[in-house]
């Protein structure tokens, strides 16, 4: 549990991931099949990750919180789970390039950063 802590505060910043959806409108759900994809990459691509937690799954997602202004975010919360244990996990959603239908899913770690 403890190297598992350490894993995902290394993960914090680096694990940034983007999609080009299509004809996205609104700002996707937490559980979204492209949202969860995207925090899995990346995950597994994160430096702090890469051979050590070859397994590990996420459990089911659910939004803690919602912003409007200045632009849409959804915090997300779940359960990263491996081999190591398991710990809670929170991760963004926001939009890249609304435009384009472009979002963008960064790794928060144990921790809600309250923004």
């Amino acid at each position: 549990m403890k190297h598992m802590k350490k894993a995902i505060t290394l993960t914090i910043g680096l694990a940034l991931a983007t999609l080009v959806g299509c004809n996205l409108k609104k700002l996707p759900a937490c559980d979204a099949p492209e949202v969860t994809a995207l925090a899995k990459q990346a995950l597994s691509s994160a430096p702090a990750f890469k051979g050590r937690f070859m397994n590990f799954q996420l459990g089911i997602p659910g939004e803690t919180r919602y912003r409007t202004s200045p632009t849409p975010k959804r915090i997300c919360r779940s359960t990263l789970s491996s081999t190591v244990g398991n710990e809670v996990l929170f991760y963004s959603v926001e939009w890249q390039n609304q435009k384009k239908g472009i979002i963008w899913v960064q790794i928060m770690g144990p921790r809600d950063d309250g923004t």
